[in-house]
């Protein structure tokens, strides 16, 4: 049990993650198993760059998966960690996107991966330093007046660290959101995989957390190569994730959805979500299957 947490139990209900609550990210091949099978679900996650274009199937697929359930549009490449500010063009289809889908959640991840024109295609760590906080904040301040709205910001895994930090990675989180006035997505995979790479205390990490900004939970799978855990996205989550997935649920002032993400050597259907109900504690208020 969190300890440091336990007196905040008190005064709300203990969150229990139940089958209710769980989504997916969806990928290019389940497109059809979706609109065919209809599986109860809490959220379903598209990447928003995929579907930046108006015309053609990508946006059809939108509009309808928000038939079966609500959606969240979930962004790989704003870098709000850039230095150089954002790029507009992007943000503007980003904009039109958000304009015609109205999803639930609106996402993007603490990271950069642009300099100029040159894009990484990669979600790169930043120092975890005041003025790249103050820059960051900046940059969401930027994205919510553009689309009117809250986005919620992801913390990355990473695999390299910078002389120039000087705080923890849990500190840095959480003045951006307070700085911002944003949401957060806690992906509690890529806090597992950072304390394991820069030997911290998951504890430590949770206990700063601003609970009332968490509006998304993301679990996945990771692979060990040579020294270091790698955020792959290609299997389950391990056990380790699974218990703290409860640990953390269990601190949720509201009740967030539960997402399992799934990029690569991906399952089929079915056994996706199977994998994503494993996820629950409790079933919740009926044992949904696969129409």
């Amino acid at each position: 049990m969190l300890a440091c947490l336990s007196c905040q139990q008190h005064t709300r209900t203990i969150m229990t993650v139940s089958i209710d609550c769980l989504g997916i990210g969806l990928r290019t091949p389940h497109y059809k198993d979706l609109l065919e099978k209809r599986p109860h679900l809490s959220l379903i996650e598209f990447h928003s760059e995929n579907h930046f274009y108006s015309n053609g199937h990508s946006r059809t697929i939108l509009h309808k998966a928000k038939e079966i359930a609500p959606i969240s549009l979930h962004g790989v490449g704003l870098s709000l960690g850039s230095a150089d500010g954002l790029d507009n063009s992007h943000l503007k289809k980003l904009v039109n996107l958000v304009d015609d889908i109205n999803p639930s959640l609106i996402s993007e991840h603490i990271s950069w991966g642009r300099i100029g024109n040159i894009h990484t295609h990669d979600l790169l760590p930043l120092p975890y330093c005041k003025d790249v906080i103050q820059l960051v904040a900046d940059n969401i301040d930027h994205v919510q007046q553009a689309l009117g709205r809250e986005i919620i910001v992801e913390n990355v895994s990473s695999y390299v660290s910078f002389e120039q930090s000087n705080m923890k990675e849990w500190d840095f989180v959480y003045e951006i959101l307070e700085k911002a006035d944003c949401g957060f997505l806690l992906d509690i995979n890529n806090v597992f995989v950072n304390s394991q790479n820069f030997n911290f205390n998951i504890e430590d990490y949770l206990k700063s957390l601003p609970w009332d900004r968490v509006k998304e939970v993301h679990v996945a799978g990771h692979q060990a190569e040579e020294n270091l855990l790698v955020d792959t996205h290609d299997r389950p989550a391990c056990s380790e994730v699974k218990s703290w997935l409860d640990k953390v649920y269990s601190q949720c002032i509201n009740k967030p959805p539960v997402l399992l993400e799934w990029d690569s050597s991906l399952p089929s259907f079915e056994k996706l979500i199977a994998h994503m109900h494993d996820l629950a504690t409790e079933p919740g208020i009926e044992n949904y299957a696969l129409a």
